[in-house]
């Protein structure tokens, strides 16, 4: 089985499923496709989809299936090294309209040059997809080990006041979440005490991370001007509500206007930019960098002490 996921934010992917759906008709796929397509208004006539899935069945279809594709989110490139899954990633491009930036290809090449992912940038070429799903049958999957999510958690603790009353944690569902659950559910991260969840969609359902209530900003960025207002105003009255006294969060902007409005209300702010951004810190994280007590990228070469960036180690 192949699974097909895009994701949860709120950009259309018809590009991808278009491919992929044509790949079924001419039978250069012939395993059954099961796909979580999002925010994409194109729907497949060739395979079963689902617009969005709550994480306990995400992850279900993940370790069931034989090959996983994947638009070039880091939620998905780290759950293939969880679940040992050989994983072809596609990412979404800004001149199709597909994401306000690059950043997915960044990653995309990033991770392919370390042997974690097979990438697909054109699709030109079916015979390519065909070539890349015979490759990626022959793998079982890059399993990786690596420290840096528990140093990271051991500078969170250095670096915290652990008695703080309130502290909330704040990202966008998918990688941004996922990155954070990371490093909070190592043993040294445990000992930070979260009261709340603040994150953008409804998809987590019960997990086992879970240690404090759920909250929803919903989903915004900068081409969605409308919902950034709403996302804004929510995150402001959500922040007086909350109180907390510290927040922590991998992003996106959802997250960075959570940041801010804490922030104003005499929170501290710790804001780890996500993996995913190889070349630069993320416009949120830029954002935030007046603002933010503490900011860590996850890349040694984006470190600049003159300007509260420190590098403590990578998730990965």
């Amino acid at each position: 089985m192949i699974f097909l996921t895009l994701g949860t934010m709120n950009m259309p992917f018809d590009r991808l499923l278009r491919f992929i759906d044509q790949a079924v008709e001419k039978g250069i796929i012939t395993d059954e496709v099961v796909a979580q397509i999002g925010n994409t208004s194109y729907k497949p006539k060739n395979f079963k989809y689902f617009s969005f899935l709550e994480k306990e069945h995400f992850d279900f279809f993940f370790r069931e299936a034989d090959v996983v594709i994947s638009h070039a989110g880091i939620g998905n490139i780290l759950l293939a090294i969880d679940f040992q899954k050989p994983i072809i990633v596609v990412p979404r491009q800004k001149k199709f309209n597909e994401h306000v930036n690059d950043h997915q290809v960044q990653t995309a090449k990033k991770f392919e040059h370390r042997g974690i992912i097979q990438a697909i940038y054109d699709f030109d070429d079916l015979n390519f997809l065909k070539k890349s799903l015979e490759r990626a049958g022959n793998l079982s999957g890059k399993a990786l080990t690596s420290r840096g999510s528990i140093k990271i958690a051991e500078f969170l603790t250095s670096a915290l006041d652990l008695k703080a009353k309130n502290i909330v944690v704040a990202a966008s569902a998918g990688g941004h979440m996922t990155q954070l659950l990371r490093i909070l559910n190592t043993e040294e991260g445990k000992k930070i005490n979260i009261s709340q969840y603040v994150t953008s969609l409804d998809v987590f359902g019960k997990t086992p991370q879970q240690r404090g209530r759920f909250h929803i900003l919903g989903e915004c960025n900068r081409k969605t001007p409308f919902k950034m207002i709403k996302v804004l105003l929510k995150s402001f009255s959500l922040s007086k509500r909350l109180k907390p006294d510290v927040v922590i969060s991998t992003g996106a902007l959802p997250a960075a206007f959570f940041c801010f409005w804490a922030k104003e209300r005499g929170a501290k702010v710790v804001w780890i930019d996500s993996i995913a951004n190889t070349e630069s810190l993320s416009m949120s994280g830029r954002f935030i960098r007046k603002y933010a007590d503490i900011l860590l990228t996850q890349w040694p070469e984006l470190e600049d002490e003159t300007k509260n960036c420190k590098f403590v180690g990578s998730i990965l």
